[in-house]
Parts: C-alpha cells; sequence; structure tokens
C-alpha cells in the first residue's frame, strides 16, 4: 500500500530483513540505511501513522481477501514469477477456489473484435471451459469480456485481473460480468490496494498477472501496438505457452496473433489444441441437430459456415426475397444456430 516500494523492491528488502515483521519495527536509521534518505523516510513515516485495524475493518466490509506472497495459499505459477506482486486483493471464494486443481488458460485480445475474433473467441473458449479450463483474462471491453461471458454461460470457473482496485468496476459496461463472476464462484483479482483508479500503467502491469496466474496465453486478436503483445512477451518471460488461431492477413487485428505464431507461438484451430499440452481430455460436445430443418434454413447455415453475411447479402446469395428469409432466419436465432454479431453480420453461434 506504499507506492515507493514494489515487488522487486520488496524482495531485496526481506532478503535484508529476513521477515515483514523486521521491515516494519526498523527504526528509521535501519530504513534510511537500506532506502537512502528520502525513500527510507518516506515508509518510516508511512510504517509509523499506518492503522492495521482499520484497514482490516475495511476490507471485511468490503469483502477483499488479501493473499501475500509469503501466504502458502497464494498462486504457485504467480509465484514464480521475475517480479510477483507483493500481495493480492481479492473478491471471491478464494480459498476454497480449486487453483491447483485447474489447468488455467488467459484468453485476451483487442477491445474491437472482428466478427472472426469473436467466433474464434466462442468456440475456443467454450471448448476449453467443457474440459474443465479456467478461464483467464482482464474483463476489458471486447475479447475480454466475450471470454468471461462464453465461460460464465458454461458454468465454468473464470478469473478476471483488475488494473484498479477489486473495489471498482471498470469498466463500466462489464458491471454485469463483474457480478456474475463473483455469482458463479470466479475471482476478482488485482495487486492494486481498494479504491486506486484505473491507469495506463496499470493494465501494463496487470498483463504480467494474467499470464502468471495461467499455464498458457491465447492471443485471438491484437494491433502491432496492443495490451496482447504485451501480455504474450510476459507469458515468454514468465516460460508460459502462448498460443494464437491463424487469422486473416487482411486485418489490422490479425498482426498480434500472425506475428506471434512466426516466432514460434502454437497453431490453435479449436481447443483440443490447447488440451492436449496439458494432458487434458477433450469433452465431446454434442453437435446441434439440424436433421429437420427446412432447405430455406439449411441454405442459410451452409452460407454462414463460409463468412458472416448481413441479411441483403443473405438475401443475393440465397435468391431469396428478404420478407421470406426472415422468418426462416429467426428459427435458426431462436435455436441458437446462428447470432447476428456486434456489425450487424450473422454468423454461426
Amino acid at each position: 500500500m506504499h507506492k515507493g516500494i514494489g515487488p522487486v523492491l520488496f524482495q531485496e528488502l526481506l532478503r535484508h530483513f529476513e521477515t515483514a515483521d523486521k521491515l516494519f519495527d526498523a527504526t528509521l536509521k535501519e530504513t534510511i540505511f537500506v532506502l537512502g534518505k528520502v525513500r527510507g523516510k518516506a515508509f518510516y513515516e508511512f510504517k509509523e501513522s499506518f492503522d492495521f485495524d482499520k484497514q482490516q475493518k475495511q476490507f471485511q466490509r468490503l469483502n477483499i481477501t488479501v493473499i501475500s506472497i509469503l501466504d502458502k495459499e497464494y498462486p504457485k505459477g504467480l509465484r514464480e514469477i521475475s517480479d510477483p506482486p507483493i500481495c493480492l486483493y481479492v473478491k471471491g471464494d478464494f480459498i476454497n477456489y480449486p487453483f491447483e486443481n485447474k489447468t488455467h488458460i488467459a484468453v485476451v485480445g483487442t477491445r474491437k473484435p472482428t466478427s472472426y475474433g469473436q467466433y474464434v473467441t466462442k468456440k475456443i473458449t467454450s471448448e476449453l471451459v467443457e474440459s474443465g479450463v479456467a478461464i483467464v483474462s482482464g474483463v476489458a471491453l471486447g475479447i475480454d469480456a466475450i471470454s468471461h461471458k462464453t465461460t460464465l454461460n458454461a458454468n465454468g470457473h473464470t478469473i478476471a485481473v483488475l488494473g484498479c482496485g477489486v473495489d471498482i468496476v471498470y469498466p463500466r459496461e462489464n458491471a454485469q460480468i463483474y457480478n456474475d463472476i463473483l455469482k458463479k464462484g470466479g475471482l476478482i483479482v488485482s495487486e492494486f490496494p481498494p479504491g486506486t483508479i484505473s491507469l495506463k500503467g496499470h493494465f501494463v502491469a496487470r498483463n504480467r498477472i494474467v499470464s502468471g496466474i495461467s499455464d498458457g496465453v491465447l492471443i485471438v486478436e491484437g494491433l502491432r501496438q496492443s495490451g496482447s503483445l504485451i501480455t504474450a512477451r510476459y507469458a515468454l518471460n514468465q516460460g508460459k505457452d502462448v498460443f494464437a488461431p491463424p487469422c486473416p492477413i487482411n486485418s489490422d487485428y490479425s498482426y498480434a496473433p500472425n506475428t506471434l505464431l512466426k516466432e514460434g507461438a502454437k497453431i490453435v484451430t479449436e481447443g483440443a489444441d490447447i488440451l492436449v499440452e496439458y494432458g487434458v481430455s477433450q469433452k465431446n460436445t454434442p453437435e446441434k441437430d439440424i436433421s429437420d430443418l427446412s432447405a430455406e434454413q439449411l441454405g442459410i447455415i451452409n452460407e454462414l459456415k463460409k463468412e458472416s453475411l448481413t441479411v441483403d447479402e443473405l438475401s443475393l446469395r440465397l435468391s431469396t426475397p428478404i420478407s421470406k428469409l426472415l422468418p426462416e432466419l429467426t428459427i435458426c436465432e431462436l435455436r441458437l444456430l446462428v447470432v447476428k454479431n456486434q456489425i450487424g453480420k450473422y454468423q454461426i453461434n
């Protein structure tokens, strides 16, 4: 909670003082000797005025659990990175969360996904969750939100890592996701104390936790300068697996996954490509029954398997008037065979 001491310096202080208690009980002279005059005096004044009881009551009131790196419950994979958070602030039932009994895969990407990116995220995430994998992401708009929603809809476990305090819902548009994660046994996690607002640098720091908690990272889409690539770099430095789907070369958002594939990331076209890396058995998802569809409905399905299309485009492809096409398309939607994406095109669900 003292901004002058980060993860790396904290580890150095522990090596010098041996325990956090000795660090906190150090005299002003000892503190200055280790931290220097300015930083040492600032920390000494901070710790002298810090009220543990008051802080603990605030955590209890906000239903926040604090997990220190010195606690045995601290996630093993995160502990092993070069700059692990001093502690994690957590909303959700951390103690009973099956951390060590699950494979965790981070699914990240752009805030403005293409219809292709949306499709890939839903498909691979759902296949992973069906086989018991937990999904980690940053609850941002776009790919992050889709991965969380897909997991929640399949009653899977998901962890959201924030770039602000866990008592702050950011972005506000994802308030429902935030609440549903907690309702369905997931976790909201941050290294930033309660009340900390989102700042640009926080998201970069957040990304190392997303990859650190996870066994592997799937990069769906991302621009040349993107947080997705930053997360991938963290994952590589941490010795984690990096996965990416092949993406259309005519899209700027394909830069991150296609570049990573060139550099040796593992190509993914289905969840099984990730599951096999961790010895997780794939559960077969039953195929949706389309045996009773009409010829017009089958035509819609076959065209949308090729690419996402608007109603007008479908009408031209099928040589069917829109007035006759819409009722058939509605039936396909009601049966959850097709969905309308964010740019107004229909695609296979």
